[in-house]
């Protein structure tokens, strides 16, 4: 399996996360959960990198989760060193944990506190692994022996099994896992982005980024999945136009195929810099669902969204005493 381990060695300045997206089979419930090795998106490590020129990426860490339907949380503590403890199958931070399982899933335990409204968020995410590997893709160039970028796919479509205590929930869905990993601040490299995933049948995926460099340069991809985790390559020339989102106006497109219709937009995050939405992709023959993001990085650099963010990324420096 292709799952980066929890302990490789992340550069000062730099970063990596693991991403888990994923919605109930009976379409009403969605959850992200993204852990972070030094937090891309946090206000605090942006400040610290300007005061110095080398900032520790394990000073900055943090685990985001976000319930979407009926029951919505958020929660996204950032934590130091002395709260992360990393080894090549677990990773520790404050007092939540992912681990690869004997049996090859990976569970993620959630204890955490919410914000902005302060509750507790408390449970267990189990995710199959698959059996085989996915090379990481560069993001910022082609070639990889110069990349500081890298996206790196781990579970396409795979299956979730949600068990939460606090807030009460129960579902199982289908998922898509992820890891993305880099040397220098986003920010430094790329001016927005705008990814999406779509599980199609027979356990298939696509995946589509429109990446623009700070430089102003444009590169698209579209990549297709089979079930045994072999990319190919496909054509998605057609844009959609979807309505900026509500409150902090954040420009959205699709991506797709020629002859594919988009319904159902749900925006699930709507941000100052950030928006993430799914939708329903219909082509000839079948429906399925996209999980969507769009990411302005000009904004999230600019001073006035760092000062909103700790409204929603709190910093605790207090160590946390594991059981």
């Amino acid at each position: 399996m292709s799952l980066p381990s929890f302990a490789a060695p992340v550069p000062d300045n730099g970063y990596r996360w693991w991403y888990v997206d994923a919605v109930s089979d009976d379409g009403v419930h969605a959850l992200t959960v993204i852990v972070f090795i030094g937090s891309v998106f946090s206000p605090y490590y942006a400040r610290a990198r300007k005061r110095q020129p080398k900032t520790a990426a394990l000073q900055h860490c943090s685990v985001n989760m976000a319930l979407y339907g009926p029951v919505s949380r958020w929660c996204m503590t950032e934590r130091c060193e002395s709260s992360v403890f990393a080894r090549d199958d677990s990773l520790s931070i404050g007092k939540s944990r992912m681990l690869v399982t004997p049996h090859a899933q990976l569970q993620i335990d959630i204890n955490e506190m919410t914000v902005p409204l302060p509750g507790k968020m408390e449970g267990t995410l189990t995710l199959t692994l698959p059996a085989y590997d996915i090379a990481a893709v560069p993001l910022d160039t082609l070639d990889s022996t110069t990349a500081q970028h890298f996206w790196q796919p781990v579970a396409p479509q795979t299956r979730i099994e949600v068990r939460m205590n606090k807030p009460q929930l129960s579902w199982n869905g289908a998922a898509y896992i992820d890891s993305n990993y880099g040397e220098i601040p986003l920010e430094n490299s790329f001016k927005s982005w705008i990814w999406s995933r779509s599980h199609a049948p027979a356990n298939e995926t696509v995946v589509h980024y429109d990446i623009v460099a700070a430089d102003g340069t444009v590169t698209q991809r579209s990549m297709h999945f089979n079930a045994n985790g072999v990319l190919q390559p496909v054509t998605a020339a057609q844009q959609h136009p979807l309505s900026a989102t509500r409150y902090w106006r954040i420009p959205r497109s699709a991506r797709t195929p020629e002859g594919v219709t988009l319904s159902d937009v749900q925006t699930l995050e709507d941000t100052p810099f950030y928006s993430r939405s799914r939708f329903l992709e219909h082509y000839p023959e079948h429906t399925q669902t996209s999980v969507h993001e769009s990411l302005d990085l000009e904004r999230f650099n600019s001073a006035w969204v760092r000062c909103l963010l700790p409204f929603r990324m709190p910093r605790s420096t207090r160590p946390v005493q594991r059981a």
